[in-house]
């Protein structure tokens, strides 16, 4: 949980049930993406066959879009099932599944663990292919854009700089000589087994 105004998880992810079976990530974020931004979509699936249970958790990145499509999507016929959403409740373990996932190099699909395909362009997605998500792009500042360096160091001497106006001029008053601190040094080892016993 968080403070007001700040970004909380709890209440913004629905959760979905009664979903079809052949729905994967993508047919889910495909479900929801009109409401809002989509941070994740996580489906519950059976531990040995990966067969998908019908229920997923779908996080937002704002908690009124959630609202949104909790509101819109309950109780919404889709392929002979009847969806029910409704905002999910912090059981207090989210913590616990929270961690950043190592992926291998290799090109394999993370539903159908095929290779030659992501998961966004798996043959098995219901509503089709999905739009290749873009990258975040990270430009690095350098510390002179081109051309700025040579204006920099061009500028006249006179500039007194934004420091010296922020000290008033005091007369220089020499401090006061202080002698350096007198070290106290133990003169022997003392140790309990050297001590005579009685």
């Amino acid at each position: 949980m968080t403070d007001e105004g700040g970004y909380c998880p709890s209440r913004s992810t629905l959760y979905v049930s009664m979903l079809p079976y052949a729905y994967t990530n993508n047919d889910v974020a495909q479900l929801f993406t009109g409401f809002g931004k989509i941070a994740r979509v996580t489906i519950l699936r059976d531990r040995e066959t990966r067969a998908s249970r019908g229920v997923a958790f779908v996080q937002f990145a704002q908690p009124a879009d959630c609202a949104r499509a909790c509101a819109a999507m309950h109780n919404t016929p889709l392929e002979s099932f009847t969806l029910h959403c409704s905002i999910s409740k912090d059981n207090g373990r989210s913590t616990e599944f929270i961690k950043k996932r190592k992926y291998s190099a290799k090109k394999v699909c993370f539903e159908c663990q095929g290779g030659g395909h992501y998961s966004y362009d798996c043959p098995r997605n219901v509503l089709g292919a999905r739009e290749k998500p873009k990258k975040k792009s990270t430009k690095r500042r350098t510390k002179f854009e081109s051309g700025e360096a040579e204006v920099f160091f061009d500028m006249d001497a006179t500039d007194i700089g934004v420091a010296t106006l922020a000290y008033e001029a005091k007369p220089h008053v020499p401090a006061s000589p202080t002698r350096p601190r007198k070290q106290l040094k133990q003169d022997t080892y003392f140790s309990d087994e050297d001590a005579p016993c009685d």
